[in-house]
């Protein structure tokens, strides 16, 4: 008499998440053992320094924003409205 054989029974997803998982983790413990080896390093190349451009003490200035030339002709009436008041206070009355 011959006994069949039953057919080998398809792993659950159980089973082969952990079989990933153990794969995984033997793989992390090989990866961590070459990490922990000296490597080779290679000495930096040292990048040129950049150097600003001289201005030219003769070049023209900007011009002046449009606060400046609001404070420009507002802060001498301001001063004689509020002569007490110093250069800051001034700059703050009139933001």
């Amino acid at each position: 008499m011959t006994v069949a054989k039953k057919p080998a029974a398809k792993p659950n997803k159980r089973d082969a998440k952990a079989a990933d998982k153990a794969k995984a983790k033997d793989k992390k413990e090989t990866k961590s053992v070459s990490k922990s080896k000296p490597k080779a390093t290679k000495a930096p190349e040292k990048a040129e320094k950049k150097t600003r451009k001289k201005r030219e003490p003769d070049a023209p200035k900007k011009p002046m924003s449009a606060f400046f030339w609001y404070q420009q002709a507002r802060r001498a009436d301001l001063k004689k409205e509020k002569p007490e008041l110093g250069h800051k206070e001034v700059i703050v009355v009139m933001s």
